[in-house]
């Protein structure tokens, strides 16, 4: 039912996490929604990815966050994570809509897409 990924504790520069954007990128294409672990904050969020890309020399994933499990009123919207901060991702058998006004050619985005959701 899940796929746990887990980041090991390290010090340093920050390699690419390789693993967690391949999940993320199956995720993607299938448009399946994730419950994350976001940089030691003690709880999940889950999340709808639309996009991968790489902004100044940062690997992000950003969609839309439907819950985060820290807050008891409505947390849905537009967010954007690094990916090199993630710990655990966790997909689950629940698909989504991407949202029809969604556009990976905003300028923010650039030309570094690693990988993007199929509106269709």
């Amino acid at each position: 039912m899940f796929e746990t990924i887990k980041q090991k504790n390290r010090t340093g520069p920050v390699p690419r996490r390789t693993d967690l954007e391949t999940t993320l990128c199956e995720a993607i294409r299938s448009k399946t929604r994730i419950r994350l672990h976001y940089k030691n904050e003690g709880h999940f969020r889950t999340f709808e990815p639309y996009i991968i890309y790489e902004s100044a020399g940062r690997i992000l994933v950003a969609g839309v966050q439907i819950k985060d499990d820290s807050r008891t009123l409505s947390t849905s919207g537009w967010r954007e994570f690094e990916v090199d901060w993630v710990n655990t991702i966790l997909r689950i058998r629940e698909t989504f809509r991407p949202d029809p006004e969604f556009s990976p050619f905003k300028a923010k985005f650039g030309t570094n897409v690693i990988c993007v959701v199929d509106r269709i």
